[in-house]
């Protein structure tokens, strides 16, 4: 699991499973996330598919290459896609299953598990949200960089968007920078 620990996946998951919102617009008013938690969590997310993939346990059956997902909450192919589709559009999730990191076997996740690890190089991220109405949102990802300003390194500024779509907050544009 990336650094941001397992808990956080955790928090993720219990807020997704049980319908939490991810968005200021409808969301009570101690339950309100600011820019960088509604995008980190995205991003942990997506690190499933990247840089950090489910952790799969060599003790369950599986292949030489392949081994099932430990956790028992998100081996199954359709949960963890209800959690894709609730956070993210259709061509996003397509961008996201295009790495290939899972192998499904009757509706159940399998994968080799390796880890490949955030970018050392990012020094800090900051996270604003430019502009909100209530069927988009549009947040800017400025990300820094170790020895910024030397040889010519300069922040990364992204844009990530969030629809109203189907009842719920998707993001449309979505850049993994980690």
């Amino acid at each position: 699991m990336s650094r941001f620990g397992k808990w956080t996946a955790w928090l993720l998951i219990i807020m997704m499973l049980t319908g939490k919102s991810v968005s200021a617009e409808n969301a009570p008013a101690d339950d309100v996330k600011t820019p960088a938690q509604i995008i980190t969590e995205a991003m942990e997310v997506y690190s499933w598919f990247t840089i950090s993939p489910l952790d799969v346990d060599p003790e369950l059956p599986g292949t030489e290459a392949v081994f099932r997902v430990a956790d028992e909450t998100l081996c199954d192919y359709d949960t963890v896609m209800g959690l894709l589709e609730d956070n993210f559009s259709a061509e996003i999730i397509e961008g996201m299953l295009a790495y290939e990191v899972y192998t499904v076997i009757d509706g159940v996740l399998y994968g080799d598990g390796v880890v490949r690890g955030i970018d050392p190089n990012i020094s800090d991220v900051e996270y604003e949200e430019i502009s909100a109405d209530d069927q988009r949102i549009v947040y800017q990802v400025t990300v820094h960089y170790v020895g910024e300003g030397e040889n010519g390194i300069v922040p990364d500024v992204f844009e990530f968007v969030r629809e109203w779509i189907d009842n719920k907050w998707v993001f449309t544009q979505f850049t993994f920078f980690w």
